[in-house]
């Protein structure tokens, strides 16, 4: 009874942790027109789609041309926080017809499981921070299509699982505590 309790948990910790694996995020500590500092943290996903045109180089905006970069801005400090090392000394960010983005360069192309973990600082000056909402930015890994960037098709910062997945997930828990009792409803225990 226990062996099976044990495996169980087992099953259902490691389903649930493959699920957890956080795909790339970009979390801002400051986002003013003084400067724009964040953090691009977690491993690109199974399944995600890397773009063909600059597969090395991570695009963080919001899909769609918003207007928030007033002109071009070169790279300040960008610094690898984690392992693997492997950080061009490239990032800046760009006024574009096809959406302004910032983009960070790395030093070979992505594949799916790298990992990132960077830290980036731009002087804020040439930015309209009142013109974009960072909370609705994505990350894509390289382009599909000049026509949008940062290009959705190659979205590898959305870490939120789907529905389904929620709820095989909670089916799985359901029925382990369903046999967990029925298991234990026809035992007779020791009266003290």
């Amino acid at each position: 009874m226990t062996a099976r309790i044990t495996l169980l948990f087992t099953f259902c910790t490691v389903f649930t942790s493959s699920l957890a694996k956080a795909a790339i995020t970009a979390s801002f500590s400051q986002f003013d027109n003084t400067a724009i500092v964040f953090t691009l943290k977690g491993d690109i996903p199974v399944g995600a789609n890397i773009g063909a045109g600059a597969p090395n180089v991570l695009f963080i905006g919001v899909p769609g041309d918003t207007d928030w970069v007033a002109s071009q801005g070169t790279d300040d400090t960008t610094t690898n926080m984690g392992s693997p090392s492997r950080l061009a000394s490239s990032s800046a960010y760009n006024p574009n017809d096809a959406g302004d983005f910032i983009q960070v360069v790395y030093d070979a192309n992505f594949s799916v499981g790298d990992t990132v973990d960077t830290m980036v600082t731009l002087n804020g000056n040439n930015i309209i921070p009142a013109n974009v909402d960072p909370n609705s930015m994505i990350v894509s890994a390289g382009f599909d299509s000049l026509a949008v960037i940062p290009d959705p098709t190659t979205d590898v910062g959305n870490a939120i699982p789907e529905p389904a997945t929620y709820a095989a997930v909670l089916a799985m828990i359901a029925l382990g505590v369903i046999g967990f009792r029925h298991r234990f409803k026809g035992e007779t225990r020791p009266s003290s």
